[in-house]
């Protein structure tokens, strides 16, 4: 309000809303509430298909530092990472701690399940990119079950 009142707008007035007061309106406060969660919806799956992006991008600099002999095995591993890390993920969330998928009114999210899952996962691929060449694929995938699985 003291910066509305600054600015010349009148108090309980939000601009750019053809002077619809926002106090005591239960209507302009749900559809304030529902864009701010759509909003917020949005910017988080657009950041989850980022990262979800980044295992690409990884998966393709790992094969591109490796043996020709070793490309396929890589990518086999990259691809599995992700199934084992979703699994891992799952069980976390089922038996472990699900406070990070809820919102503010304790409401489980699935947009929320999504992002965290895949910020998980590409934190497994990162370190995958590190063990490229020197562990055995089911010695990897069990690191990456415990990496998704604890976290």
């Amino acid at each position: 309000e003291h910066c509305a009142a600054l600015r010349g707008w009148p108090s309980g007035v939000m601009p750019g809303t053809w002077d619809i007061p926002m106090e005591g309106n239960a209507t302009a406060m749900a559809l304030l509430h529902d864009m701010q969660e759509s909003i917020t919806i949005t910017w988080t799956m657009l950041c989850t298909f980022l990262a979800i992006s980044m295992q690409l991008g990884f998966a393709m600099l790992e094969v591109g530092s490796v043996r020709e002999a070793h490309r396929m095995t890589v990518l086999v591993k990259n691809v599995m990472d992700s199934t084992v890390s979703c699994l891992a993920f799952w069980v976390y969330l089922h038996w472990g701690n699900d406070g990070i998928v809820r919102d503010a009114n304790g409401e489980q999210r699935l947009y929320l399940k999504l992002s965290q899952w895949a910020f998980c996962a590409t934190g497994a691929t990162i370190c995958s990119g590190s063990m490229a060449e020197r562990t055995h694929v089911t010695a990897y995938l069990m690191f990456a079950a415990v990496m998704a699985g604890g976290s």
